[in-house]
């Protein structure tokens, strides 16, 4: 019903705007939002869509924009449906989520064991990793250029965050894996300090480092796990 569409729109525009006030986590100077009923359309600013590494990032961050939003909708005792990357001819376009109160559909996210966060925090960066479809390798350390302030290097164990793919779609779940090991969803992971992520998107550099990896895989981020 209408009415009830609009009081669901209400919900995402408060929500969105509370995302968009934490620029540090969410990036928010890249992408933009609109809301149609209950319906909430994330896109890219046209000035960015050629630009392949801001590009990634902005993906990166509607993903964390969409599992944030979505754990809300939870909250709310609603259902939530994803369409990611509707057009082809509107590549700025990355996805929308529709809200329903009473819906079949729901593009659910994994979901870990409620006892895993309990084990060591590698345990649960595999585990994470795992469920959306990335693996994990013993690293080197990045190069200086890449660490984030504060971070010693020589005091952590680096792991490479590898995916078999490098397309938009998995720059979309790279987002989900980021905001699931960051925020969580309904403060289901306060027990634990989370761990350093470089995903290469806060970097002087406009590319991410160039490594061997197996059985040619795509280096999406790094992460350092206090020794």
């Amino acid at each position: 019903m209408p009415g009830r569409d609009n009081h669901r729109g209400m919900m995402l525009k408060e929500w969105i705007l509370k995302i968009q006030q934490d620029s540090d986590h969410y990036c928010s100077n890249t992408w933009k939002y609109h809301i149609s009923g209950n319906v909430l359309e994330l896109s890219i600013l046209p000035q960015f869509t050629k630009n392949k590494q801001v590009y990634r990032s902005s993906v990166i961050t509607i993903g964390q924009v969409l599992r944030a939003i979505s754990c809300k909708i939870e909250d709310a005792e609603s259902h939530f449906l994803i369409q990611s990357f509707p057009s082809i001819e509107s590549p700025e376009i990355i996805a929308s989520i529709r809200m329903d109160k009473n819906s079949y559909h729901n593009d659910s996210f994994p979901s870990c064991d409620p006892e895993y966060d309990k084990t060591s925090m590698l345990s649960r960066v595999e585990t994470i990793s795992g469920l959306y479809q990335f693996s994990l390798k013993k690293s080197d350390p990045p190069e200086d250029q890449f660490i984030p302030e504060g971070v010693d290097k020589n005091n952590h164990t680096w792991y490479a965050l590898i995916s078999k793919f490098d397309n938009p779609f998995t720059w979309l779940n790279v987002g989900y894996w980021k905001e699931t090991l960051l925020r969580g969803c309904r403060e289901q992971l306060e027990t634990q300090k989370p761990p350093n992520l470089i995903d290469f998107c806060k970097c002087n550099t406009a590319n991410r480092p160039v490594w061997k990896l197996p059985d040619n895989g795509k280096l999406q981020a790094l992460i350092a796990i206090e020794k």
